[in-house]
């Protein structure tokens, strides 16, 4: 069975190392990981980040150029099975980074993962489309049953 391609955005190194490690483990899963939303959508559209500012609002406007003009006029097509996202996190949250994604790749799976409330969001949230929204602390068996379940993967009986 060839491996599902997930991008996983989370600002927190410990966070997306386990997220990483926890899908790696299961066999059916590549993980590209990125610090932020600005990083994740650079994976999205191609661009090498090490060659990019870094800083944050340098990389902001960089970022807003390459996804506003760049590439309006013609979409990407899907490059990663699934966009694993945290909500929050400094810069671009994950909602707006996945609505920017949505721009890039209209058809682009995504689940959210967040370890604080998503009230007034409700909207926004709705507008991206997420196939599941997780809830920190998450299990490993949530994580891998919620990524299996937006891949449409089939875990095999052990």
């Amino acid at each position: 069975m060839e491996k599902k391609s997930i991008l996983v955005i989370e600002d927190k190194d410990i966070v997306g190392i386990l997220i990483q490690d926890v899908l790696i483990a299961t066999g059916r899963y590549e993980v590209v990981r990125a610090s932020n939303g600005y990083e994740g959508l650079l994976k999205i559209i191609g661009e090498d980040s090490s060659a990019l500012p870094s800083d944050l609002n340098k990389l902001e406007e960089t970022v807003k150029l390459i996804a506003y003009n760049g590439l309006a006029s013609r979409p990407l097509s899907k490059k990663f099975h699934l966009v694993l996202s945290d909500i929050r996190m400094p810069g671009i949250d994950g909602i707006d980074t996945l609505k920017l994604i949505r721009k890039l790749c209209p058809d682009q799976t995504c689940v959210l993962i967040t370890g604080y409330g998503i009230e007034n969001r409700e909207c926004d949230i709705e507008e991206v489309g997420p196939k599941a929204i997780l809830k920190k602390p998450v299990t490993n068996d949530e994580l891998v049953s919620a990524i299996d379940g937006a891949c449409g993967v089939i875990p095999s009986a052990s």
